[in-house]
């Protein structure tokens, strides 16, 4: 009637593998030691000089005020075409 407390077996777990939705065996933040040997830092790093950083910083400092300019060129319609002639 009762049943046995012996150990119980279950069937061998299938080797980790990056790869998502398969492996649901394993709990959702397990990595395998393998995980860090695989990881490459900095493949595609592009190294530019100061000038360069300062010529970029500078041409999005006139784009955003360019759009900014024109947002109030709009709004408050300077230049608008008077109905009065």
């Amino acid at each position: 009637m009762g049943r046995s407390k012996g150990p119980v077996k279950s069937a061998p777990k299938v080797p980790w593998r990056k790869v998502l939705y398969e492996n649901r065996e394993y709990p959702d933040n397990y990595t395998d030691s393998s995980f860090l040997q695989e990881m490459r830092k900095n493949v595609y790093v592009h190294s530019v000089t100061f000038r360069e950083a300062l010529l970029g910083a500078g041409r999005e400092l006139l784009l955003v005020t360019c759009g900014i300019d024109t947002k109030l060129y709009l709004r408050v319609g300077i230049g608008s075409v008077s109905s009065e002639i």
